[in-house]
């Protein structure tokens, strides 16, 4: 049975009495969705989908971390710096868990990622060091980038 969502909404019993009366029609699809409304993954171009690989496990690390970071302000703006008045031991340690190590991760997670997406396994830890690589020599998001495209191709069968 088909209904639409606001018929859900305002009327379900009278929904679901026509359905356990069988006053319902039943619902036949129309067999395969149209060529327009699948997207394959070959129709995307291979660099986004590598990228979308690595975007995607690295997003747990920059919520987390932007949350823990958040939740460190409640306590006060300064409450995380030790010398503060404002200062407080949880405030410091959800803030260091949070800016310090998750947000510190997330450029190795993207560029092991992208590699895992070009070479399955073998991309990984090459792709996640030179990640690391690039965290510890400041070139950023731009060289998570290169490292992670670089260790996956040159690691590719």
């Amino acid at each position: 049975m088909q209904a639409p969502v606001t018929a859900g909404i305002r009327h379900p019993e009278e929904l679901i009495n026509e359905v356990l009366e069988g006053r319902a029609p039943i619902y036949k699809g129309e067999g395969q969705a149209s060529k327009k409304d699948r997207v394959t993954r070959s129709s995307q171009p291979a660099f986004y989908r590598h990228l979308m690989n690595g975007v995607s496990h690295m997003l747990p690390f920059v919520v987390g971390g932007g949350i823990l970071i958040a939740l460190s302000f409640m306590f006060g703006i300064h409450s995380a710096e030790p010398g503060s008045s404002q200062y407080n031991a949880f405030a410091h340690a959800i803030n260091f868990i949070g800016g310090s190590n998750a947000m510190f991760l997330m450029i190795p997670i993207l560029a092991g990622y992208i590699a895992y997406s070009i070479a399955d396994r073998p991309g990984f830890a090459p792709g996640a060091i030179g990640g690391l690589m690039a965290t510890n020599s400041h070139a950023g998001f731009l060289g998570g980038l290169i490292a992670g495209f670089l260790a996956g191709y040159l690691l590719k069968d």
